[in-house]
């Protein structure tokens, strides 16, 4: 049911596109920032959490810049969820998420323990 798959160059446009309407969707899921729709401070901070997760697709794959990964979760060819995680730079074996959210409709069937055995898996390699 479930198609799970790393980036191993350049993120595709349409894939970048899915990623952000998941953030647009759902921005308050993945800020470490809380907040609610009713916040006078909600379109700001939705807005803030794109930007960041568009600088972090620029850097999939790039090593010019502090190199990120990318793990998609797809569901009937649709992205339902993502993983942006980098390598730690003083431990080569530790890496960092740096965002990871689900379509709130696939929550709960173990999509994000999927992508990080993936993760793992892609780090035994």
């Amino acid at each position: 049911m479930y198609q799970i798959r790393s980036f191993t160059g350049k993120v595709e446009r349409s894939y970048k596109k899915a990623i952000l309407k998941l953030v647009e969707q759902d921005p308050e899921s993945i800020t470490a920032l809380s907040f609610t729709k009713d916040s006078p401070l909600y379109s700001y901070l939705a807005k803030y959490e794109v930007l960041k997760v568009e600088e972090y697709l620029k850097r999939v794959n790039n090593k010019k810049t502090s190199e990120m990964r990318l793990i998609v979760a797809e569901a009937s060819n649709k992205i339902v969820g993502y993983l942006l995680y980098h390598e730690n730079l003083e431990a080569r074996n530790e890496v960092s998420i740096s965002s990871v959210i689900i379509s709130k409709k696939h929550r709960k069937k173990g999509l994000l323990t999927k992508m990080i055995n993936h993760l793992k898996a892609d780090g035994k390699s």
